[in-house]
């Protein structure tokens, strides 16, 4: 079985891979102007055989998605009020995991959040928030398979398919920030300000 058929049964399809350079998150193709029939020809399938592979999130891939976790203190927390999710596919670099979801409708552009008062120290030795998450949708890449620049390998923690949910079936512990899905007149990219000035727009 090739990588490709690997990763299409593990995460399920349709799947945008994307080759990186072995060791490094630095991809091997301009994959903005590669399409899903691009991406089939055989020097492009050899690549991925050879090289780190990365998952183009979000709207390329079908609604595949990735919550990534920098340390299990925050992952524990998020599964024991998403069971289900437990379940789901999830792999790791060298800290933390990544749980993958296949959401159907809308969901949220990429964001990370902090805890509001758990903190920590950054390394200027200043004290901020406690990182919780990264919210990973369209736009962002995925190394799912290959070698961390850390030198370790990426591993399959749980081999199952995503699970498929909508975005406002995942919970969120008690008092952290929830990703938003961006509403009509956000997308339409209209300024506070003006709201403020002219009053609200009419739909």
């Amino acid at each position: 079985m090739t990588t490709v058929e690997r990763l299409k049964s593990w995460l399920g399809e349709p799947l945008f891979l994307v080759p990186q350079h072995p060791g490094t998150k630095i991809p091997m193709v301009k994959y903005t102007q590669e399409t899903m029939e691009s991406a089939q020809q055989e020097a492009y399938q050899t690549m991925l055989e050879n090289s780190n592979v990365a998952v183009r999130l979000g709207e390329f891939s079908g609604g595949f998605c990735a919550i990534d976790f920098d340390d299990d203190q925050s992952l524990e927390e998020f599964l024991q009020v998403n069971p289900l999710l437990a379940t789901s596919a999830r792999w790791k670099g060298s800290r933390g995991a990544q749980i993958g979801v296949r959401v159907t409708g809308a969901y949220p552009d990429t964001s990370s959040a902090r805890h509001a008062t758990d903190t920590v120290l950054s390394k200027k030795g200043e004290p901020i928030g406690r990182p919780l998450y990264e919210w990973r949708s369209t736009g962002v890449l995925s190394t799912v398979k290959g070698t961390h620049a850390s030198g370790c390998e990426y591993q399959v923690l749980v081999d199952n398919r995503p699970v498929v949910l909508e975005f406002d079936q995942i919970n969120w512990p008690d008092g952290w920030p929830v990703p938003k899905i961006k509403g009509p007149r956000e997308e339409a990219g209209i300024e506070r300000e003006l709201v403020n000035k002219y009053g609200e727009p009419y739909y």
